[in-house]
């Protein structure tokens, strides 16, 4: 962490790039990237990025998700079938551990379905509300 925290502003930036373009199944457009990118950069941003990726730490999620249980709301998952990030299966153990109402996987989309399937999220979003 503190290692990428020290990067300069042009490696983090393509570094950032690069991390952000495996999060998605089609190449994403520049301006989009840099729409992600924009709260990442600074000297509070940069470090910010690398600390949120540290704590993804697989034993801080093997502790929480002992917690998670039914929720008192309805939950429906939407994950994409590609998804480098979280996997399938990953996401199929999350829908039973909150006892989802629902699990949808969408086809070619990676981590961040809205870019990828912003029509096919659209259209389950309404359907589910």
């Amino acid at each position: 962490e503190d290692a990428f925290s020290g990067l300069p502003a042009y490696a983090h930036d393509a570094l950032f790039r690069a991390y952000t373009r495996q999060a998605v199944y089609y190449p994403m457009k520049e301006d989009a990237v840099d729409i992600y990118l924009a709260p990442w950069q600074g000297e509070l941003g940069q470090p910010a990025f690398y600390r949120q990726i540290a704590q993804a730490d697989t034993r801080n999620i093997a502790q929480v998700q002992e917690r998670y249980k039914k929720c008192e709301f309805e939950v429906h998952l939407i994950w994409g079938a590609q998804d480098r990030f979280i996997s399938l299966s990953q996401g199929r153990e999350l829908c039973e551990r909150l006892d989802a109402d629902s699990f949808t996987v969408v086809e070619n989309a990676g981590h961040l379905v809205h870019e990828d399937a912003p029509e096919a999220l659209v259209g389950l979003l309404m359907e589910m509300l």
